[in-house]
């Protein structure tokens, strides 16, 4: 009977190690799902409404104003994670990724 218990114990133990060795847990913050290319609704699917939008002209809109009616740029912010950038065309596709720095343990962007 002791042998039993001590099998079954055993039996136990094992079964816990091998399905706790085998669970996977992502450490990657989400920022890192998104891709150059994704839509708006993606990116948002992903991280959440954002922080903070802003709308900002470009360069070129600042350089020669006359010939860029619709150069700006959208801008997400998530605070911690980064910014997302999308271009100043009709697909509104993500440009640029900004992943948030970090300073004595806090995020900053």
């Amino acid at each position: 009977m002791k042998t039993i218990i001590k099998l079954l114990l055993a039996g136990t133990v094992l079964i816990n190690l091998l399905m706790t060795g085998c669970t996977v847990i992502s450490k990657k913050p989400p920022m890192t799902k998104i891709k150059y290319g994704m839509t708006r609704g993606e990116v948002i699917d992903i991280l959440d409404a954002p922080n903070r939008i802003l709308q900002e002209k470009t360069w070129r809109k600042a350089l020669i104003p006359w010939k860029t009616e619709n150069d700006y740029r959208t801008v997400y912010y998530y605070e911690g994670l980064g910014s997302v950038e999308f271009d100043r065309e009709g697909s509104k596709v993500v440009q640029n990724i900004t992943y948030a720095e970090k300073e004595n343990g806090r995020n900053f962007l």
